[in-house]
């Protein structure tokens, strides 16, 4: 059958030049999943869609490629390199076997990288507005015998986002855990996979270390999200703004946890934040190397491993993790 005009159209050759590399800079990776296709710069990331993922019945020759940035950070950022990155490395069919979902493991990647890009902007705009108070308060407080507290606009709210897309960010991390144990792990996933790995592996596995803890500070993370979301009175997150102590000094904004039988815990809301963003993107990044390295299938007699790499074998340096081959001495990544 003679090809229509359509057909000749989408099956030309073709290129796209991608974002500006003035802002984004180079492009240094391509992810592609079944519907979309992930430009990696070092200073940007954008979805490149052809015209058939979007008309696949090709009907309408009108239908152009399209390209939209997704976010303004790229392969220069660790946040970026411990999620998508990552993920891309490790979540290989030709590793863990060919029915192993690597499309669904890239998609909730994704998915992690929204969540703690989403974390980082709300610390970021929280530090600020706290900076900001104090500097505005400084000006202000120019009267003897009157403290003009700084305060800053909406705290609660910044707080409960945050906590709320931590518990986002989890769950995602969930639904990755599920995908190589689709059945075995129950309702409370991060004690029931922590239990599986001790007894798989023995508690002074380091995959069982890592899980416990790991896992104390997953559970304290969702647990703060739940107070936030069902406060009781003996179950809840104080908050407070800058408050004038008895000593003399201005307390920062802080947050106390407060729960039955134990004692109440307080910390600097700019503490916690930067301490959730930093861990939950560790622990993404560890959780999906440990997984790979204890479900990847042979490859023949291969001694293939999951590995840290050395900063002198790695194409982008705030990529740690890699499938290698142990040749007598030596570790040879597979990229």
């Amino acid at each position: 059958m003679k090809d229509r005009p359509i057909d000749l159209i989408r099956d030309s050759a073709k290129s796209m030049k991608i974002g500006d590399v003035d802002i984004d800079g180079c492009i240094t990776d391509f992810i592609s999943t079944s519907d979309k296709m992930y430009c990696i710069k070092e200073r940007g990331i954008y979805a490149v869609q052809l015209a058939d993922n979007i008309d696949p019945e090709r009907n309408n020759p009108e239908i152009s490629d399209t390209q939209q940035k997704i976010f303004s950070v790229g392969s220069e950022s660790p946040l970026v390199a411990k999620t998508i990155l990552t993920a891309y490395k490790l979540f290989r069919k030709t590793y863990l076997g060919s029915n192993f979902d690597d499309n669904s493991a890239i998609f909730f990647a994704i998915k992690l990288l929204e969540d703690i890009i989403a974390l980082d902007e709300i610390k970021t705009r929280t530090v600020n507005a706290i900076n900001e108070a104090l500097h505005n308060c400084i000006e202000q407080n120019n009267e003897a015998g009157i403290v003009v507290l700084p305060s800053t606009n909406y705290l609660k709210h910044s707080f409960d986002s945050f906590a709320q897309k931590a518990g986002h960010f989890i769950n995602v991390l969930e639904n990755i855990a599920r995908l190589f144990y689709k059945t075995e792990l129950s309702k409370k996933w991060i004690t029931s996979l922590k239990n599986m790995v001790v007894k798989k592996e023995g508690a002074g596995s380091p995959f069982a270390v890592f899980m416990q803890e790991a896992g104390r500070f997953l559970l304290l993370t969702n647990d703060i999200r739940n107070m936030v979301e069902h406060p009781k009175t003996n179950k809840r997150i104080d908050l407070n703004d800058f408050r004038l102590l008895p000593t003399g000094l201005i307390d920062p904004p802080t947050m106390t946890i407060v729960r039955p039988n134990e004692e109440d815990v307080k910390a600097s809301v700019e503490w916690w934040m930067g301490r959730v963003v930093g861990d939950l993107s560790d622990i993404s990044e560890l959780l999906m190397a440990h997984l790979c390295r204890i479900n990847m299938h042979c490859l023949s007699n291969i001694p293939t491993i999951v590995t840290k790499l050395p900063q002198e074998q790695r194409r982008n340096k705030n990529v740690c993790f890699s499938y290698a081959v142990v040749i007598g001495d030596n570790v040879v990544p597979f990229d």
